[in-house]
């Protein structure tokens, strides 16, 4: 849990739908936390003849699950206090094991089937619940895996109440181990604590990215992001997108400055996990990969994580579009959905795949927002990169500005007007400047009447009925490669002009024209004026 209203009531989970309270922090392993409930004698009822009132904590270790490998609800600890480590190895804890308030730790001794002291406060009067370290006594609200009761578990439960037949009331003096240990995204939110419009791209769209956890529109929050596996080298927490502390220290968005792409100030992008730049192809499938650091150590088998990647492929500001490639093909902005992330501690690359729909416009830059995540639960409905009603528990998201600028340059060797029948050389030289290489793009030069081909390097396709020439080449940031074609000029009485286009996603994204041969010169009227 984090950020909890510090005073709890909990209604009888018998008559309220719900009313469990989950506690976890950070310095719980990955599939360990505590449950809460209110179970009162209520005539009549399931609960009737239970053998006491009160609140139960349950603490719950999902690594001793069967469908992870572990052996179930079969195995006890009889190490008191529980936090001492005898109880940590494979095997020697239960699945689900009750805190039991007055300490005596019957169930695991066998010496009842429970008993009023179980419950808080019950018949030991039991008030608080704490950290060993704190307290001092049994039962203790830490880890399993700790070493010699040493570690505080950053939950810590006080004032605690019960009315017969009615709600349980605590005090919650501590639920999060720091406000930074959560991870947000920072792509541009409209949604925001300021209420203001952000917008992205030399358009200026407005950007409707869920980031901030906050209003109608969750962003995806990782409650306890360094706990389990994150993406790259390491997290830099924050309470919130756009809210101090964070650990960078700028927050990740600034929707008063209308900033965004702030969560790497620390360590650059390679913090990030994705290694720029990214590969894109129209209506064909490409990917990447991301490398997922892992932090748990190897508990049976791997608990669940979910890869998920987000494009905005039509450059409106938000991730909830499904566009149509030739062929009946959807390349929805939903990427990647939900993929199996495996286990391989203490790091791997995860490799995805997918669908692209490039589209751009000419003299204009390619521009995109993708959103990467893993979390230990799948992403929710609607398709728009949105998180979870109560966030993720664990895991990281990061968001990537990707963009492309190309240039198109052209010219030939001459020294002066041509003569028919000369042959003359063209020089294409293209390249950009960004994080994408531009796969799956073209160079076509449409010869006009006047030039004939001749030859191409590297090599080229010539189609004689429409007298073009066409390269494929892909825009690597960085690179500036030179295509030549060389033709005939025939002589014209005019000056012949031909096109070099740049196209990408079938849309002619940038031109360069050159000219020779005789220069049309244009006489106009001269009007005079008396004044």
């Amino acid at each position: 849990m984090a950020q909890l209203n510090p005073n709890i009531a909990l209604s009888p989970v018998e008559t309220t739908p719900n009313a469990i309270l989950r506690l976890k922090s950070s310095r719980l392993r990955a599939q360990e936390y505590f449950f809460l409930e209110n179970r009162q004698q209520i005539v009549g009822g399931y609960d009737e003849w239970l053998p006491g009132n009160g609140l139960l904590i349950w603490h719950v270790d999902e690594a001793f699950w069967s469908i992870y490998g572990g052996p179930n609800n079969n195995k006890e600890c009889t190490t008191i206090p529980h936090c001492q480590g005898a109880c940590a190895g494979p095997g020697l804890h239960y699945l689900v094991a009750l805190e039991q308030a007055d300490g005596l730790d019957h169930l695991e001794f066998a010496a009842n089937w429970g008993d009023a002291g179980d419950p808080f406060p019950g018949s030991a009067n039991r008030t608080v619940w704490r950290p060993w370290p704190v307290a001092g006594f049994n039962p203790d609200s830490g880890s399993w895996y700790d070493t010699n009761c040493q570690t505080h578990s950053c939950i810590d439960l006080v004032s605690i109440a019960c009315v017969p037949l009615g709600n349980c009331n605590l005090t919650v003096g501590q639920a999060q181990c720091s406000l930074t240990e959560a991870d947000l995204g920072d792509a541009p939110a409209s949604t925001n604590h300021n209420g203001l419009p952000m917008t992205t791209y030399v358009s200026n769209v407005q950007a409707n990215f869920p980031t901030v956890w906050a209003g109608s529109v969750l962003g995806p929050r990782h409650h306890w992001s360094q706990v389990d596996a994150w993406l790259g080298a390491t997290v830099t927490g924050e309470i919130d997108a756009d809210l101090l502390p964070d650990q960078d220290p700028l927050t990740n968005i600034d929707p008063l400055a209308n900033a965004a792409n702030q969560d790497n100030f620390l360590y650059g992008p390679e913090d990030d996990g994705v290694a720029l730049p990214i590969p894109l192809v129209d209506c064909n499938g490409t990917g990447f990969s991301a490398q997922v650091i892992v932090a748990s150590p190897l508990m049976y088998a791997p608990i669940p994580r979910y890869f998920n990647v987000w494009f905005d492929w039509n450059g409106d500001g938000d991730w909830a579009d499904t566009l149509s490639c030739p062929g009946g093909w959807s390349a929805p902005e939903w990427a990647v959905r939900n993929q199996w992330a495996g286990f391989a501690p203490p790091s791997f690359w995860l490799a995805s795949s997918f669908l692209p729909r490039i589209v751009v416009t000419k003299n204009m830059p390619y521009e995109t927002w993708m959103r990467v995540s893993i979390a230990d639960m799948p992403a929710p409905a609607p398709e728009d990169g949105r998180g979870p009603v109560g966030g993720y528990d664990l895991g990281e998201t990061e968001d990537y500005y990707l963009n492309l600028t190309p240039t198109l340059t052209k010219w030939a060797e001459l020294t002066g007007d041509p003569s028919p029948g000369d042959v003359i050389t063209y020089h294409i030289q293209y390249n950009s400047m960004g994080n994408v290489i531009a796969v799956g793009a073209a160079i076509s030069d449409v010869l006009p009447i006047g030039l004939d081909y001749v030859s191409c390097n590297p090599p080229c396709t010539y189609t004689p009925a429409t007298r073009t020439v066409w390269w494929g080449v892909a825009l690597v940031p960085g690179q500036s490669p030179i295509l030549d074609l060389v033709a005939q000029y025939m002589g014209t009485p005019s000056a012949v002009t031909n096109v070099a286009n740049l196209i990408w996603g079938n849309t002619i994204w940038q031109s360069a024209y050159f000219s020779i041969g005789p220069i049309r010169r244009v006489y106009l009227p001269i009007v005079v004026r008396n004044w």
